[in-house]
């Protein structure tokens, strides 16, 4: 078994400037998940985040606001791109 370099950072924008990552999962403590959660869209990457999704009314405000110019942007909604295509791939669709 070979072993391989590992990518390691203590900068998210580092990760979000990646071209070949394409989705970040949001582990951090709860402070930190509004500006990255905010980040990660804008950066071209699909999110998945962690409980608390925010502190306050308004930061999920600002995150709804986000997630849907994300949609526009990328012209696709919830289950769009790869994961919306292999589920019709999946179902025979194409």
């Amino acid at each position: 078994m070979a072993v391989r370099d590992i990518f390691t950072t203590r900068d998210y924008q580092e990760v979000l400037a990646r071209k070949d990552i394409d989705a970040v999962a949001i582990a951090t403590p709860g402070h930190w998940h509004h500006r990255m959660t905010l980040d990660a869209p804008a950066a071209g990457k699909h999110v998945y985040i962690e409980k608390p999704l925010t502190w306050s009314i308004k930061q999920g405000q600002d995150l709804m606001a986000a997630g849907r110019q994300d949609v526009r942007r990328r012209g696709q909604g919830p289950a769009g791109g790869e994961v919306g295509r292999a589920r019709q791939g999946e179902r025979g669709g194409t």
